[in-house]
């Protein structure tokens, strides 16, 4: 009695393994398109995210009388679930919006420089080249610019400090891109 053969190992390989043996030495010859053609899709997406207006109510989704319920009310009350610039901009009444009182500019200043030796352990861990730390350099500034805008705490002024987030990771992209571009 004769057991049939085995598939060969063109037939057992799945549809997604033959187009990745296909695929791959395409990508390693155009290893610098796919780099740039990573960088246009993640430009236009971003600029198509200031469109998207998504809503989530967390409240409405965690089932009630269970106690994460309850703590997570608890952590909102306490910490505000927004972010502090955009809190200042939407809250009429200051005090009711962020418990931080007068030193939120400076909580948001040292978040800001946490942030920004983050992102230099990154580089050096990384191995990237001076590209990056001068992005470093231009998010900095930016940072600066966020923090005498806010200043007056006046609401369009908060509002186009925290739009001007989307600057500071447009530079630390090109940074890293271009470092990666010496290596």
């Amino acid at each position: 009695m004769t057991r049939p053969s085995a598939p060969s190992g063109s037939a057992r390989a799945s549809l997604s393994r033959r187009v990745a043996v296909r695929l791959t030495p395409w990508v390693v010859r155009h290893d610098g398109a796919i780099l740039l053609l990573t960088g246009l899709l993640t430009v236009v997406s971003s600029f198509l995210l200031l469109w998207l207006r998504l809503d989530v109510d967390l409240v409405s989704m965690l089932p009630r009388g269970r106690p994460r319920f309850a703590d997570y009310q608890e952590l909102v009350e306490r910490f505000g679930s927004q972010d502090v610039a955009v809190a200042l901009v939407r809250a009429p009444d200051r005090a009711r919006a962020i418990r931080f009182g007068d030193a939120d500019l400076p909580i948001i200043g040292v978040l800001m420089v946490s942030f920004l030796g983050t992102m230099a352990l990154v580089a050096q861990r990384g191995h990237l080249h001076w590209p990056h730390f001068a992005a470093l350099g231009v998010a900095a500034a930016l940072f600066v610019w966020q923090q005498w805008l806010m200043r007056g705490r006046e609401r369009e002024a908060c509002l186009r400090a925290f739009r001007n987030n989307n600057w500071v990771g447009l530079a630390l992209w090109v940074g890293i891109v271009l470092s990666y571009a010496l290596k």
